[in-house]
């Protein structure tokens, strides 16, 4: 017996393909295809997780983004959610996955058993960033519409909408970057991966990153350190309230420094400011509270 890593379930995890090798893998992988081709649905991973409990302990079909944390531990995750998963060996980023899935005291855990390389259809964007000192990797999966999920290692994921402008300006540069690799990586640099329904563009922030995509390293950027923006809201909302859990956070591009939150008698910066609303979940009540891209102390409505 083996157990999914902090998740405490015991079960026959990957132990299989471990001892019988590639042959099982393609045995299962054979099964995913014949069940695709008889009709058998495929789940999204909100639908897993809205059903979750009804779902225990059955195997199922499910398109998604997979993320590494360290071996076979990880996450699936798309637009609709994020759920803790235990995956096998030579598994793609994202497709369609056959999971056997368990409740646990902490929510839903998939056990991956099989993969399909598909890509996911609720899916538009999927952004990678990664490198610098602290060798951090953050993933951004977005929909059509740009709401999503950002997961960061060491800071777990939250859920995000996307400013309009923003994906203007990335749409912008998507032409060029498509198909193509700029810049240069350099020691501790950040490499920037975009892909678009399968279609992938990659640059590095650092010396030969050309002036037109400087903007777009921006956003990204914002969009990646959304979890671990979160983090740190939880942890001012603590010191100020006691408690407080991001539900939610939504990016806008508002007209100048107040935020669309202005007080008599002061005066904001004439300049376009990127930043976050977010919803905070205190008690029974939710909170919205918003900051600054760039960083600052959260400001509230009185």
């Amino acid at each position: 017996m083996a157990t999914l890593p902090r998740y405490g379930v015991e079960k026959d995890c990957n132990l299989g393909y471990d001892e019988k090798g590639v042959d099982m893998k393609r045995a299962w992988v054979l099964c995913l295809v014949a069940g695709v081709l008889m009709g058998e649905e495929v789940l999204s991973v909100g639908e897993i997780l809205a059903h979750g409990s009804a779902l225990a302990g059955k195997e199922v079909v499910c398109e998604g983004v997979w993320v590494a944390y360290g071996g076979l531990k990880g996450v699936l995750m798309g637009p609709g959610g994020v759920v803790p998963a235990v995956g096998i060996r030579e598994m793609g980023e994202w497709g369609r996955y056959r999971v056997q899935v368990y409740e646990v005291a902490g929510g839903i855990v998939l056990d991956v058993v099989g993969w399909e390389a598909i890509w996911p259809q609720e899916v538009e964007w999927v952004v990678w960033r990664s490198g610098g000192i602290a060798g951090f990797r953050d993933v951004v999966v977005l929909d059509a519409e740009g709401t999503g999920y950002v997961v960061s290692a060491g800071a777990g994921w939250v859920q995000v909408r996307m400013a309009a402008e923003a994906w203007e300006e990335l749409e912008g540069v998507w032409e060029r970057v498509r198909g193509n690799e700029w810049g240069e990586a350099v020691p501790d640099g950040w490499e920037l991966r975009l892909v678009r329904q399968g279609e992938e563009g990659r640059w590095w922030w650092g010396p030969g990153v050309p002036g037109w995509l400087e903007g777009a390293s921006r956003i990204v950027g914002t969009w990646a350190e959304a979890a671990r923006r979160a983090r740190w809201v939880e942890a001012w909302a603590g010191e100020r309230w006691g408690e407080g859990e991001v539900v939610r956070m939504e990016e806008v591009w508002w007209p100048d420094a107040s935020m669309g939150w202005p007080r008599e008698g002061v005066f904001y910066a004439q300049v376009i400011t990127p930043g976050w609303r977010v919803w905070i979940r205190r008690r029974d009540m939710e909170i919205e509270v918003r900051i600054p891209a760039n960083g600052g102390t959260p400001i509230t409505r009185d």
